[in-house]
């Protein structure tokens, strides 16, 4: 008995068109297509270490001076207590614009 139905892994490509990673073990003429993303590759750990690596490696001063990582945690942190202690000074000049409208 023939083979109907096979599995196939390619690639598709950006104008629409389909490589495939090996010739389908089918008789010719005209098929139906399937797609269906395929799961990404599991990284080896030496791939995953040579992405740290170059991570790293591309961690350079930024346009705002700033270097990735502490200082810009850092400097968002004291952001942030800015941005909390000017809230605060609004509250309480809020809250006193309440009590003197009595």
């Amino acid at each position: 008995m023939e083979q109907t139905q096979v599995t196939v892994e390619g690639t598709l490509q950006p104008d629409g068109t389909l490589v495939l990673d090996e010739k389908p073990a089918l008789p010719p003429g005209r098929v139906r297509v399937r797609v269906e993303a395929a799961p990404r590759p599991v990284q080896t750990a030496e791939e995953f270490r040579a992405l740290l690596r170059r991570i790293r490696g591309d961690e350079q001063p930024t346009d705002d001076g700033c270097s990735p990582g502490n200082e810009r945690i850092e400097m968002i942190r004291r952001m942030r207590e800015e941005a909390e202690e000017r809230l605060r000074r609004l509250e309480q000049a809020r809250k006193g614009q309440e009590l003197g409208a009595c």
